[in-house]
């Protein structure tokens, strides 16, 4: 999982609160500003399943 944030944390994630203007190829998901200046990001639930677990069972990674 963190495999995934880590290479693609940057280009498939969009701002929550961007204008129209902006344009992200293959959307994983959004992303905001969290507590202590960190980054919390909003997967798409199909992204999640066939990107994020692939590979791995999705409820185990749901519950860790």
């Amino acid at each position: 999982m963190r495999g995934f944030f880590e290479t693609h944390g940057a280009s498939r994630f969009e701002d929550i609160s961007a204008t129209i203007d902006q344009r992200i190829l293959k959307r994983a998901g959004f992303y905001r500003n969290g507590v202590n200046e960190g980054r919390e990001f909003l997967v798409l639930p199909e992204t999640f399943r066939q990107e994020v677990c692939q590979g791995f069972d999705e409820k185990m990674l749901r519950t860790s």
